[in-house]
């Protein structure tokens, strides 16, 4: 398993190896190895309209048996800097909360 494949993190003093998910996808916001490249027209609207789409996506993927680890990396992978989150992020996790409850 190569270093991309897998994350170590720490919880309460233990060490936890979250594995990535086992099969490529066809998600559209992904690129490459890159779990979070999505597309972004600087319209505030369109983009949050992109981020629901693509929260969606990612839930339809899951239903169909892909691993929740890979939310895991796909945080990872977006801006750390949360001032560079947009609409499309905001409009993700809005979108992933909401079929939660």
């Amino acid at each position: 398993m190569n270093a991309q494949s897998r994350t170590s993190l720490l919880f309460s003093g233990a060490a936890v190896t979250v594995r990535a998910p086992n099969c490529r996808t066809d998600l559209s916001f992904m690129s490459g190895s890159n779990y979070w490249a999505p597309e972004r027209t600087g319209n505030h609207e369109e983009d949050g309209a992109t981020g629901r789409r693509y929260a969606n996506e990612l839930a339809d993927f899951m239903r169909r048996g892909g691993g929740p680890n890979i939310l895991f990396f796909i945080c990872k992978d977006m801006p750390v800097d949360r001032a560079a989150w947009g609409p499309v992020e905001i409009s993700f996790f809005s979108s992933i909360a909401l079929a939660l409850i």
